[in-house]
């Protein structure tokens, strides 16, 4: 499947042997239908913040209850949360799901003006090939006349290499558009490898928190505020 999709409740099943305190002990066969089923569909779970069991049966607590979604899922939002809550009149755990907006770079594209200025320089005039070919052809006959003119000689010698430069430059126009080509076309793989190049990047993305006094702090400013007095606190 090519597009991004996300899977959220009750599954009815273990997906970890740790995913069951209490009750029969869990067997390979409990996780390997589940585990096979995620496979063929190309999910993953999404990482839960907060109760790890989610279904309580007084002597049994299960995690069943969770969130799965594909690479493209990671690749399309900035980021998913999935959190538990406060029990309610079930037995199950709810699961909530926000999209906060990821933290971006402090970094700028400084070279954007650069780049557009050499691409002009470099590539904006292909003609210019084709009037120094002319103006090579115009040095050489006046040259063949005169063959004791140093000067001409000179000229004709620099105007080869500027031909040569321009030719080169058109070569290297040439070999961009197919690389842009190719670009647009997009190979196969490419896709589903910057997804989970983009999936890993935000599992390292820290949420949510609890401080030294246990309460939560949630939000991406508020835990980068947080962490210094976090270190002092894990330091001391």
């Amino acid at each position: 499947m090519q597009e991004a999709w996300c899977v959220k409740g009750d599954f009815n099943a273990i997906l970890h042997p740790d995913g069951r305190i209490g009750g029969k002990e869990i067997q390979h066969m409990e996780i390997k239908d589940f585990t096979c089923c995620l496979e063929d569909g190309e999910l993953v779970e999404v990482r839960t913040t907060w109760a790890f069991y989610t279904w309580i049966n007084n002597t049994v607590w299960s995690k069943i209850d969770r969130v799965l979604a594909n690479n493209y899922w990671f690749r399309d939002m900035e980021y998913t949360h999935p959190a538990t809550t406060i029990e309610g009149l079930s037995n199950h755990t709810p699961l909530k799901i926000i999209f906060p907006t990821c933290p971006k770079s402090n970094s700028k594209f400084i070279l954007r003006g650069p780049l557009r200025q050499l691409n002009i320089d470099k590539f904006a005039d292909q003609g210019l090939a084709r009037a120094s070919e002319e103006e090579i052809g115009n040095d050489s006959r006046t040259t063949s006349i005169n063959t004791i003119d140093r000067e001409l000689m000179a000229k004709e010698k620099a105007c080869r290499e500027n031909y040569m430069r321009i030719l080169q430059s058109s070569l290297s126009f040439i070999m961009q558009q197919s690389e842009v080509t190719w670009l647009n076309q997009e190979d196969p793989c490419t896709k589903p490898f910057m997804a989970k190049m983009k999936q890993r990047q935000v599992q390292a993305y820290v949420y949510s928190i609890k401080d030294e006094v246990g309460n939560v702090v949630e939000g991406f400013g508020n835990v980068a505020q947080g962490e210094p007095q976090a270190a002092n606190t894990i330091n001391n």
